[in-house]
């Protein structure tokens, strides 16, 4: 995205959310055919339905590693939340819903999206506080709608280090054999991670 010039969360989260709505159209008929048997009959629907998802999950994962400006090693659950870019399965049922409700609602289509958002955001806000993975973000992002109607605080490279837990952190560098120790320099005996770093060290500590 940067060969576009865009360096701002704002506009690549513009950006990826134009192309996964897209992507999220085709996906949605990709899943609708491959219900029905008219092709690969004897592939059972379970199992067709399971390589749709193989094939669609890491481009879209690859769209929200890219607003946050994140290493590709971190979990989907996380970096979802912090670009702010609902997770895929959330995102499909979401516009099958307003699919299905548009025949026959009488809300306009901007207060039936926005219902159906709120329901969508309330679903994500579930599966976040059981996830597994990404419990250093939850302990910083543990509202998913307090976060995404937020007024300040713009992802970039570095907050999105801080909220993940994962970049310039010896304790980091250390787990994959980067650096020969995860010690601070300046507190010994304490790993330098995230935690440590922006809420542990002396220097950052309230004066007394």
């Amino acid at each position: 995205m940067r060969s576009l010039g865009l360096d701002g969360r704002e506009e690549r989260s513009l950006v990826a959310t134009v192309d996964i709505r897209n992507a999220s159209t085709n996906w949605d008929c990709i899943m609708r055919a491959l219900k029905g048997k008219k092709k690969h009959p004897e592939i059972p629907v379970r199992a067709r339905i399971q390589e749709t998802w193989r094939k669609a999950g890491p481009v879209y994962r690859l769209s929200a590693l890219r607003v946050t400006s994140a290493f590709r090693i971190i979990s989907e659950e996380a970096v979802c939340v912090i670009s702010g870019i609902l997770p895929l399965r959330v995102l499909t049922e979401e516009r099958q819903t307003l699919h299905r409700r548009k025949r026959s609602s009488t809300l306009s289509a901007e207060e039936l999206r926005e219902e159906e958002r709120q329901s969508s955001t309330s679903r994500w806000q579930l599966q976040w506080d059981v996830a597994k993975k990404g419990r250093w973000t939850h302990c910083l992002i543990r509202q998913i709608d307090v976060w995404l109607n937020r007024n300040h605080g713009e992802v970039n490279y570095y907050l999105t280090q801080m909220l993940l837990g994962h970049g310039c952190f010896r304790a980091y560098f250390h787990h994959f054999k980067r650096d020969d120790s995860s010690e601070c320099p300046s507190c010994p005996g304490q790993p330098e991670d995230a935690e440590h770093v922006f809420f542990r060290m002396a220097p950052f500590q309230p004066a007394t």
